[in-house]
């Protein structure tokens, strides 16, 4: 009877041992699309880049620009007395060299601020990428699952990290949760509202 009794407990045991891992999924890019912080980011840096429109370099440009534009359009335009025309060509002259002086000190300038932009979106991506994924760790630990995975990742080379998985859970609208816990108010009750509309139309 003590050998049955340990040829069960062993059998529970390596069952045990060799059972399979439970597997959550989390789908990265909603979560980053739903963020809320994300969304905050994206409409500031979308504010940088405006800002660059508005700057007073932009603003010279164009208005140096314009008087060149203007003879240009009006030499091709009109007829006029060869006296008058040479007044217009060297008018048209002088509107492109004052135009030129500060083109390419705009368009270094510029590029040098849209790099400035792209680093601090790359930063900020990361930041978020890096917060999300400890918190799909942190929820998937708590709900007892052995690996959490983003079926929709690829590596550098845009190969598909998963291939096939069986019997997996979606944990995203959990950590959808978390995420979004701070919030405001109004951005909550916009996504709920969402989710709501998406079901219906289920």
């Amino acid at each position: 009877m003590s050998i049955l009794r340990s040829l069960i407990v062993f059998f529970c045991l390596s069952l045990a041992t060799y059972a399979a891992p439970k597997i959550a999924s989390v789908d990265l890019v909603k979560v980053i699309k739903v963020y809320h912080k994300a969304e905050t980011d994206r409409d500031e840096l979308l504010q940088m880049r405006n800002a660059l429109e508005e700057d007073k370099r932009t603003l010279l440009l164009k208005k140096r620009q314009a008087p060149l534009e203007d003879a240009i359009a009006k030499l091709q335009r009109d007829t006029f007395e060869p006296d008058q025309q040479e007044e217009l060509v060297i008018g048209a002259k002088s509107a492109r060299q004052a135009y030129r002086e500060i083109l390419a000190e705009w368009e270094s300038w510029r590029a040098n601020e849209i790099k400035k932009i792209n680093k601090e979106f790359v930063n900020r991506s990361r930041a978020t990428l890096d917060m999300i994924t400890k918190i799909s760790q942190e929820v998937g630990e708590e709900l007892g699952y052995n690996w959490v995975i983003d079926p929709n990742g690829s590596t550098s080379s845009q190969m598909p990290v998963v291939l096939y998985v069986r019997d997996t859970t979606d944990i995203t609208d959990a950590v959808l949760t978390v995420v979004n816990k701070d919030a405001p108010q109004r951005l909550r009750i916009s996504k709920e509202d969402d989710k709501e509309e998406k079901k219906d139309s289920e």
